[in-house]
């Protein structure tokens, strides 16, 4: 030879071969699938998703599918598509939804046509080895979310505004004996000088036993009902 190396790594067959096909060489290239089986999921329900919540994981379906196309092409649960129609909490109009996720395109659209009665919200889904289970997981999180209980009221709790109801309220209840205003201050020859009315105290402990009383009532209406499923439990 002229002192050029035949090995086959400077071969161009073999060196295009080896990077679109690597591991041909040794046997373990194992190529994809000629198609990807597309699995077909259809849903239906019948309470109403958040329009917020459901946009936002709309959103976050395009984060995790779009950024990484080609890695997850072929990964268990890509979703592909999503398209329905569904109503929201925050009005009574049916929309007609279209989504796919790689692209990032949205379009959701009133729907003016009349349904049969008894008629639900509705959404198809297709991807690569998606299932039923992860499909009504994803729309539960669109659904609205639960309330919350409220804390307790303690005086640390009072707004600025509340606080000044309460010294108003105070001003005109008459003062205990032995009590006199100064005009700046409440005075008292046994218990000495304050700024706010005597019966101050008293009228602040009445009113955060109101707001805790109504707190608890929420409370308990909370902890009776029952967390709905959009799927009856399923």
């Amino acid at each position: 030879s002229s002192g050029i190396n035949a090995e086959w790594p400077l071969r161009p067959g073999p060196i295009s071969r080896h990077f679109t096909a690597p591991g041909w060489y040794s046997l373990q290239y194992k190529p994809n699938p000629p198609f990807i089986p597309i699995t077909y999921l259809t849903v239906s329900f019948g309470a109403d998703l958040c329009k917020a919540r459901f946009m936002s994981h709309l959103k976050s379906l395009h984060q995790k599918e779009g950024r990484v196309y080609v890695d997850r092409l072929m990964m268990s649960g890509s979703i592909f598509y999503v398209g329905g129609r569904a109503k929201f909490t925050e009005d009574n109009n049916l929309y007609t939804l279209e989504c796919t996720p790689r692209s990032e395109t949205i379009s959701l659209n009133t729907f003016s046509k009349p349904l049969p009665p008894g008629s639900k919200n509705c959404f198809i889904f297709t991807g690569y080895k998606i299932t039923e289970q992860q499909v009504k997981q994803w729309l539960q999180g669109c659904a609205p979310k639960p309330p919350v209980k409220k804390e307790k009221y303690t005086k640390f709790s009072l707004s600025s505004k509340e606080k000044e109801m309460l010294k108003l309220e105070a001003a005109r209840e008459k003062l205990p004996e032995g009590w006199f205003y100064n005009g700046s201050h409440y005075v008292s020859m046994m218990e000495g000088k304050k700024m706010e009315h005597p019966l101050f105290d008293d009228i602040v402990e009445k009113f955060l036993n109101k707001r805790n009383e109504e707190i608890e009532l929420f409370n308990h209406k909370i902890d009776n009902t029952k967390v709905s499923s959009l799927f009856n439990g399923s």
